[in-house]
């Protein structure tokens, strides 16, 4: 259409409803309040229709200078530019609708129900609702899967909310992935104020932290003190009359603190406690002026330099003198009296002469010339005797067993107080029965005297089943008090590797089966107790068991603890309790002939433990995982996989009332028609809740159990 002049002062529309010009006294097409598609998946309203007016032939006059006080629409107004989200401006009185390319607010802000930038429909749009949640990355039909979240409250979410992704939360100060599970068989990672958990840690630059813990190598620059230590619970002011809030610690009156950072160092003397809460005398070093202490934040570390006649252990690569490690003892209560009663490494702040060495104060003995043992047995015949039972026979009680095979003819027989056999190496300090010996190796007690404070360390304890028919590598009888076992290689017995059980007194108290390697018997178990008190059995591994099961707690043992043991490749069951009042916590459990876990008695907690494709033969009892035969127990948080390879008929198995099952994860990864957790006709009053059973035919099955169970906010698949 040609240009022609309008007098915009009088002419009613510009623009028809085709956005075309209108000829004089013609009204253009376009309904009213009808919309225009502007080519981008939105729409815009259209101007109302309304008649022309006749064109003017001059140029209209102009009026400056003057204002409005109001404006009142009907209508519509726009700019002569305006195209349609792309140019000029327009506002639709009747929609209260406005649009434009530019935008300016000033200090009173937009207020409105929501905001859509570029519109509601993209994939890629930024939006605020009503309610003040804002997302991005999805369109309004699609916020549910937006891959950026922020609601008002300050919790945030950042990747696909249907599978892993990022949490942020203002008001915790945390962040964490979604799939976060903490502990060994966790999964994830988090931060929040005072923890963080991850998977692996790589730090270019060094790491500063008040406790440090490494299984391989750590390198720690300066001054290092080896003693009971916490962190402030709260922060201490600079004042004198301050208190000292712990965490976990609770320190003794009359115990010397340090407190030190790379500015500050402050010695206190601890006068009295009420739980973590100390009161303190400040300042011992007069390093500072009256109420004008350091203060002291929460989170700094707080570190003991001992009570009178108690010590501790401080090493040093930087001072004056080092590297050396020393050992000290506390002589007073002035703040700095530690004794040095021994140095190991350089040794001159006692000699004068920069040598290096090991540096003993004069009350100690054992050492240069004096005995550390009261026998050394070497079966070459250099020490003392060459063999155990003659040491012991001769009332030695610290006893040295050098690197060398002992074969033993007879049983050697521990009937003394504080008896302690130390090997040099359990790999080749070996005490092995003698062909046709047909007994025990090592029996502690006579079966009718009590005895107490006996410990076996570093041996290699050798039963020889090719040549004995009889006999267990280890046997504790009557009465033992405070008994240790620790990293021993105990292998290869006809029976048990180690024995508890007395011929007629009251058994064992406090025994520690601690990190030995247990294996290969066979026609008995790893650790059998009958009769045990207090026991606890931790960090063992414990492989290649007969029939018998690798820990089997019977006769009336209560009070044992089971703890981080590894299990696996038996003949018979990985753990059974008979006996109540036990504690199985952290174990793995794999590869066994028959149940993983099997408990026959009241008052025992199953927690935590993996168990992985028990059941391996087809002879196994209750084909099950974890088998429950008896009321009052607690099986929670436990991992449990079952594949395709072995005769597990359930994850879980239950035959007996008040049994909790809370937490677990039951996980079969095979085509096996298995239950998950399977309740039998015995079942009264159970509770089944929270866990997570996934790949089974029947995930949880009721059977004919009794009945009054709480089977629920379980996940089924």
């Amino acid at each position: 259409m040609a240009n022609k002049d309008y007098n915009y002062e009088t002419i009613d529309r510009p623009y028809d409803g085709n956005l075309e010009r209108s000829e004089a006294g013609v009204v253009g097409g376009g309904e009213s309040g009808s919309v225009v598609d502007t080519g981008d998946g939105s729409t815009s309203p259209t101007p109302e229709s309304q008649t022309s007016t006749p064109v003017e032939t001059t140029e209209p006059e102009v009026t400056t200078g003057q204002s409005l006080d109001n404006l009142w629409l009907e209508n519509w107004i726009k700019s002569r530019s305006y195209r349609p989200k792309t140019h000029g401006f327009y506002i639709n009185a009747k929609q209260g609708y406005i649009e434009c390319m530019q935008l300016y607010v000033g200090s009173g802000g937009i207020e409105g129900g929501s905001l859509h930038i570029p519109n509601k429909t993209s994939a890629n749009s930024w939006h605020v609702d009503a309610a003040g949640l804002m997302w991005s990355g999805a369109s309004v039909a699609n916020k549910g899967t937006a891959p950026v979240r922020l609601n008002p409250t300050g919790e945030m979410t950042l990747g696909d909310p249907t599978g892993v992704h990022l949490q942020l939360s203002g008001p915790n100060l945390r962040i964490q992935t979604s799939d976060f599970s903490s502990g060994a068989l966790g999964k994830g990672w988090k931060i929040d104020t005072d923890y963080a958990e991850f998977q692996n840690i790589v730090a270019r630059g060094k790491i500063t932290t008040s406790a440090f813990e490494k299984n391989t190598i750590s390198a720690v620059g300066g001054n290092v003190v080896i003693a009971d230590a916490d962190v402030l619970a709260a922060d201490m002011t600079a004042l004198d009359a301050s208190t000292l809030t712990t965490t976990n610690v609770v320190f003794a009156d009359d115990t010397i603190i340090r407190i030190k950072d790379g500015t500050d160092d402050e010695w206190l003397k601890v006068d009295s406690s009420v739980g973590y809460v100390h009161t303190v005398t400040r300042d011992l070093a007069a390093a500072y002026g009256a109420d004008s202490n350091p203060v002291w934040t929460k989170g700094t570390a707080v570190v003991s330099m001992a009570e009178v006649d108690s010590g501790l252990i401080e090493m040093d690569v930087s001072a004056t003198n080092s590297p050396f490690m020393k050992v000290k003892v506390r002589d007073s209560l002035t703040y700095n009296d530690l004794d040095t009663k021994v140095i190991i490494g350089n040794l001159k702040d006692k000699t004068g002469v920069e040598e290096y060495g090991i540096w003993i104060g004069s009350g100690a003995a054992y050492i240069a010339g004096y005995r550390l043992f009261g026998a050394v047995v070497d079966a070459a015949g250099d020490g003392d005797y060459t063999d155990i039972q003659s040491a012991l026979d001769d009332g030695a009680t610290k006893i040295f067993v050098r690197s060398g095979t002992y074969t033993v003819s007879s049983s050697i027989i521990i009937t003394d107080d504080d008896v302690s056999i130390l090997g040099e190496d359990w790999s080749d300090t070996i005490v092995v029965a003698g062909n046709s010996l047909n007994d025990n190796v090592i029996e502690i007690g006579d079966g009718t005297n009590p005895y107490g404070n006996i410990t076996l360390k570093n041996l290699q304890i050798d039963g020889n089943t090719a040549g004995n028919t009889d006999g267990s590598c280890v046997h504790i009888r009557d009465d033992i008090t405070n008994l240790t076992i620790e990293h021993c290689d105990i292998h290869s017995s006809e029976n048990h590797c180690i024995l508890f059980q007395p011929n007629s007194g009251t058994g064992a108290t406090n025994a520690n089966i601690i990190n030995n390697l247990i294996h290969d018997s066979t026609d008995g178990s790893g650790i059998e107790l009958v009769n045990a008190y207090n026991t606890y059995i931790q960090g063992n591994r414990i492989y290649n068991i007969g029939d018998d099961p690798s820990i089997d707690i019977d006769g009336i043992s209560t009070e044992t603890f089971v703890t981080n043991n590894f299990i696996s490749d038996g003949t018979g069951r990985g753990i059974t309790v008979s006996s109540g009042s036990s504690l199985v916590v952290c174990n793995t459990i794999v590869d066994n002939d028959d149940v993983g876990i099997f408990i026959n008695t009241r008052n025992n907690i199953i927690s935590n433990n993996f168990l992985r494709d028990n059941n391996m033969s087809s002879s196994s009892t209750d084909k099950a995982e974890i088998a429950v035969h008896s009321g009052d127990n607690s099986v929670t948080g436990n991992v449990i996989q079952i594949n395709d390879d072995g005769y597990d008929d359930y994850g879980i198995f239950l035959d007996s009332s008040r049994i909790n099952v809370t937490g677990n994860n039951v996980e079969q990864n095979g085509a096996n028609n298995n239950t998950g957790i399977h309740m039998d006709e015995s079942g009264w009053y159970c509770v089944v809740i929270g866990n997570v059973v996934d790949g089974f035919d029947t995930p949880i099955d009721q059977h004919a159990s009794g009945g009054n169970n709480d089977v629920s906010h379980n996940h089924e698949s």
